[in-house]
Formats: C-alpha cells, structure tokens, sequence
C-alpha cells in the first residue's frame, strides 16, 4: 500500500503547476478517489520522497500548497502535441481518442481546460485498425537494423480499398520515418531497387520484421552520397523535384505570410504597394509549384520565366476544358 499511495501522489503532482498547487488536504481528499486513506504526516514523507528521488516539488507555503516546478512536457509542448494527434491522418479515430484522453490526464487544470475546449481541424483518419502497429513495427526494425515485410493497399475503381500487385509481400530495408502532408511515411530501399521509395504507413498491411539485415546504407545509391532527408521529402513527397529556376510572381498582399511560409530563405521578396507586392522564388518548376500558384487564383501571376508562364496557362486551359 506505502507504494502505491507514494505512486498515486506523484500521479496527482503530476496535474499541478504554480497557479494550481494543491494543499495536503487536497491530496489526501484525492487520494480517497483511489481508495486510499492517508494521514497529513505520511502524505508530507511522501512529497519530501519525491523530492529526495529528483522530482522538483515546491511549496508555495503550507496554506497555498505544494506543485511540481518541472513536468514531463510544457503547456505549450502539449497543445501544439494535442493539435498534432487531432490532424494526424495516419491514426485511427479510435486511437486519436485514446492518445487524446492520455494528454489530457497529464495536463494540468488550466491546460486541460484549454484542451478541451481546442478545437483541431478534424482530418480524415485512416480506417486501418492496424496502422498503429505498423508504425510501431517500422521503428522495432530501424532501430535493429532489420527489413520489414508487408503487403500494401491502394484503392480500385469502386473507391474500396484492395491489395496492391495481388496481395504482394513487399521487402524493404527500412531507414527513415517521416510526417509531410499529414501522414506518415516510411522511406526504405525495396529488394528490388537500388534507389529510396516511400510508402505511407496507415496503408500497410500484414507487418512483420524480418529476420534478415537490412542493406548498408552505401548498398543504395541515393545513401551512398550526401544525402539530405529535408531534400529527399521535399522534393519527392512534397513534389517540387527537378530543375531549380527562379519564378517572379507578382502577388497579392494577404499572401505573404503564405509565400514566406512555403518557400523560407528561397525567397526575396519586394516592398508592399497598394495591395500588391513582387516577388522571386527559387523552386524546381514542375507541377507541384505550378499548383501551388493556382491554389490562389488570381491573386498571384507567373511574370517569367516563359516556361512557368506557358506551364500555368496549359493547366488552366486543361481546366476550363473540362468544363466546356
């Protein structure tokens, strides 16, 4: 029983700050919520035991109370982590939940209230109960150096979801787990190929670590050399690969905080005037940027190169078609 009251306390300490210490009557009348009795004497052993243990409890004097000084994560960590969870696509509406209701247990009152009142986009969730799993099999097999084995849904004409390549077992020598576009994506070397592909991990099925070693790293070609992770996402999953070139736009001013966000040190941008402001780009012109652009409408223009311009004006023109 001393060890699971000394347990419940640190428990209860974990959902206090500063402005909600809690006073030892207020931790006894909690630890009644367990089923535990206690008395002010033992309860005070326990608080100075989990200082004496490393734990940062503070007393903001007897009347006030006593809180724990440090947490696991700041208020900020958590509702940033708590909007993260809520977004993600690649977990389940079930598991968003449970991860959810764990945040908010380890949140102190004025975070858990904020919590749940936080309203996070929802996000459509996968419906593979096994994503979890597979996410959980993919860290196992980069952390032992193994290849993973799965097979690998896509969605057919009736828009249900079927077996890649008939139910093929797929290979991989795993390297690297990474978020863009709001899933999560797995980038490994398949048995088949001497170059990195990505598979998103919420479509895998039937995963296993393999007993076999993965590949070394200077087996891929793309490894082999400097390879940069930010490059490798942004250009193959976020698709703004191919030839860099500079683009000057002439853009709306509601836009540049958008410009700024998407392009950072990329881009050189000129002084506001009236409502608009130019602008230079430097980025892979291919279909990704050129979408990028029209997502606006007219509130950004192509002013060279030619290339850019003509690419645009042959997307639109594709789009007014289909409406002819």
């Amino acid at each position: 029983m001393r060890k699971e009251k000394l347990l419940r306390v640190l428990d209860i300490m974990r959902k206090t700050d500063e402005e909600h210490a809690l006073t030892i009557a207020e931790i006894i009348g909690k630890l009644r919520l367990y089923g535990i009795e206690a008395e002010r004497k033992s309860v005070a052993r326990d608080l100075q035991t989990l200082a004496d243990s490393g734990y940062s409890v503070m007393s903001a004097g007897k009347r006030e109370g006593y809180y724990l000084a440090e947490r696991d994560f700041d208020d900020f960590e958590l509702v940033m982590i708590f909007a993260a969870v809520a977004r993600a696509k690649f977990i389940t509406d079930k598991d968003t939940r449970v991860i959810l209701k764990k945040l908010k247990e380890i949140a102190p009152p004025g975070v858990e209230k904020l919590l749940n009142t936080t309203i996070a986009e929802g996000a459509a969730k996968t419906d593979n109960i096994g994503a979890k799993y597979a996410i959980d099999k993919a860290i196992r097999a980069i952390r032992d150096n193994r290849k993973l084995l799965f097979q690998y849904f896509e969605y057919g004409d009736d828009v249900k979801k079927r077996l890649r390549r008939g139910g093929h077992v797929y290979s991989v020598s795993p390297f690297y787990i990474v978020w863009a576009r709001e899933e999560l994506f797995l980038i490994a070397n398949p048995d088949s190929h001497a170059n990195l592909t990505h598979f998103r991990l919420a479509m895998m099925t039937g995963v296993e670590i393999s007993d076999e070693r993965r590949k070394n790293r200077n087996e891929i070609d793309e490894l082999a050399r400097d390879f940069d992770l930010s490059i490798y996402v942004r250009e193959s999953l976020n698709m703004y690969s191919g030839e860099a070139i500079d683009v000057r736009l002439r853009c709306h001013a509601s836009l540049l905080t958008e410009l700024v966000n998407e392009f950072g040190s990329n881009a050189r941008v000129g002084r506001v005037e009236g409502d608009w402001f130019a602008a230079t780009i430097r980025a892979a012109g291919n279909e990704g940027l050129y979408r990028w652009v029209m997502q606006y409408g007219g509130k950004i223009k192509i002013l060279s190169p030619e290339q850019a311009i003509d690419a645009v004006k042959s997307a639109l023109s594709d789009a007014l078609a289909l409406y002819d």
